[in-house]
C-alpha cells in the first residue's frame, strides 16, 4: 500500500513543488488576458520576486498561497494542486448535475 501521493500528470523527475508551478503558469499563460505576475503578486499580498520564485518552482507555494493565487486569478485549485480536471457534466459540477451521470444513476424507466 502506498500512502504517497501520485500526481497525474507529473513527469518522472518531476516534484511536487514543479509540478504545481508548471500546471499554474500554464493556466496563467492560457488566460484570454494575461495578468503580470506584479499584478497577481499585489492582490494576494507577495513582492513579484516572491511569486516568481514559487512560479519557476524554485520555492515551494503554502497552501494559502496558492489557494489565493488560484482566487485571484480564476483558476480551478484542485486541478494545479493535483493535475486533475474536475468534470463539469457529473453531478455536483457546473451543470448542477444535469449532464451525464455516472452508471448506477440513471432514471428508472418503466
Amino acid at each position: 500500500m502506498t500512502t504517497s501521493l501520485e500526481l497525474v500528470d507529473s513527469h518522472d523527475d518531476e516534484s511536487v513543488k514543479t509540478a504545481v508551478a508548471r500546471r499554474l503558469r500554464q493556466e496563467l499563460a492560457g488566460k484570454p488576458r494575461r495578468i503580470s505576475q506584479r499584478v497577481i503578486a499585489e492582490a494576494v499580498g507577495m513582492t513579484q520576486q516572491q511569486l516568481s520564485g514559487r512560479l519557476i518552482g524554485k520555492i515551494e507555494f503554502g497552501v494559502e498561497e496558492l489557494t489565493n493565487v488560484c482566487e485571484a486569478t480564476h483558476i480551478d485549485l484542485v486541478y494545479v494542486m493535483t493535475g486533475v480536471r474536475k468534470n463539469p457534466r457529473h453531478p455536483g459540477g457546473d451543470d448542477g448535475g444535469q449532464g451525464v451521470r455516472p452508471k448506477g444513476f440513471e432514471p428508472l424507466t418503466s
